[in-house]
């Protein structure tokens, strides 16, 4: 991922957008594994070069000896249900056979919204506020 003319989640105008999946990476965060998605608007706009992410927990993850990931989410994760939304006729046999390339040029509608409280619900100051995907629908 060229990081140099990406800004990573600014602060913009709430409200459903087009987007198109950028890239993905597997991370732990606070101790759990986690998926991240990251997003471009679909539209041309001030923010085109402007990266949105969209966290999703796993059971686990692990690295092959080639470099590919694999990953397993279980039933009651938010993973296999958005995956059920942009593939309404794929059928989910297994758990750990995400084919996340499949998504790569699906035009998603994200909907998008500032963060104004942090982990600890404190209200943060208007300008350290970033915007962050809350859903995602075909």
């Amino acid at each position: 991922m060229n990081s140099k003319s990406l800004e990573y989640e600014p602060l913009i105008k709430d409200g459903s957008y087009s987007v198109v999946l950028h890239d993905y990476k597997f991370r732990n965060s606070f101790g759990e594994p986690r998926l991240m998605l990251f997003f471009k608007l679909a539209e041309i706009s001030e923010y085109q070069n402007c990266i949105f992410t969209k966290w999703f927990n796993i059971k686990y993850y692990t690295k092959s000896k080639n470099g590919k990931y694999k990953f397993k989410v279980s039933k009651r994760h938010d993973f296999p249900k958005f995956w059920r939304l942009v593939f309404p006729t794929e059928s989910i046999k297994r758990f750990d056979r995400f084919a996340l390339n499949n998504l790569k040029g699906i035009v998603l509608q994200a909907k998008i919204k500032a963060g104004e409280r942090d982990c600890r619900q404190k209200l943060i100051d208007k300008d350290f506020r970033i915007s962050k995907i809350v859903s995602l629908k075909p």
